[in-house]
């Protein structure tokens, strides 16, 4: 029996997707649970559809994506971090900080870009951190760390 399924079943088949299944586990497991639907005509041109707007969705995700690395790479983003006498730093920038400084910024992650940042940044100067979107996206924003004025 063809069905269509309606969420993705590890190792069985994708949401939206048209696959060949036996009579029995469709009619007693997929479809009562809501799972899978029969491929009917009109089952079929709704699951056409329904893939054609989550590719225009998806196209459209990538572009605001991208546009977001884009502002991204032309940012600076500077933090002030105490020091003793000699120049040695007290604290550090940590990734959550940039990612904060940025939302603070304009750029809304919205928990889907994350700063690749290995250890947390310890000294003065400026600093390349790239941050990573879903879809293989990356830029880079500049972190500049200077001493912190004394009174």
């Amino acid at each position: 029996m063809q069905v269509i399924f309606l969420q993705t079943v590890k190792g069985k088949g994708q949401k939206g997707q048209v696959k060949e299944v036996s009579d029995g586990y469709a009619r007693n497991f997929l479809i009562p649970q809501g799972i899978a639907a029969p491929a009917t005509p009109t089952g079929l041109k709704n699951a056409q559809e329904a893939h054609i707007q989550a590719a225009k969705e998806e196209k459209a995700e990538i572009e605001r994506l991208m546009q977001a690395a884009a502002r991204l790479n032309a940012q600076q983003l500077e933090f002030s971090l105490k020091s003793d006498a000699k120049g040695s730093v007290f604290g550090s920038v940590s990734a959550d900080m940039i990612k904060k400084a940025l939302q603070e910024g304009g750029l809304d992650l919205k928990g889907k870009g994350e700063a690749m940042l290995p250890h947390p940044i310890k000294e003065f100067g400026e600093h390349k951190v790239e941050v990573k979107f879903p879809k293989g996206i990356t830029a880079s924003v500049a972190v500049i760390v200077r001493p912190q004025s004394r009174p």
